[in-house]
């Protein structure tokens, strides 16, 4: 993908059962995760990049990699438009 991915220093998060639930202060909004989608967060916040997260999921679920890729664009799109994380191209 060639992208460097931060997530914002002011996010909370809150583990319940399954699921993740990333809150922001400063725009008082929830966002939650799951399945896939909590892994590729732990992965994140571990300091793994996007190409080894996106491995470790093709490894892991029975899923194309353009299917995958696609899917974690749109993901990413998410989480930046919700300023979650921050998205600089490499």
């Amino acid at each position: 993908m060639g992208v460097d991915i931060k997530i914002t220093k002011e996010v909370l998060l809150e583990e319940i059962d399954q699921e993740v639930v990333l809150f922001h202060p400063q725009t008082q909004r929830y966002f939650a995760l799951e399945g896939v989608g909590v892994l590729f967060w732990k992965r994140l916040s571990e300091g793994l990049g996007v190409e080894d997260i996106l491995a470790e999921i093709l490894e892991a679920y029975e899923v194309d990699e353009a299917t995958l890729r696609r899917d974690m664009a749109l993901f990413l799109q998410s989480l930046e438009k919700e300023s979650l994380i921050k998205v600089e191209k490499t």
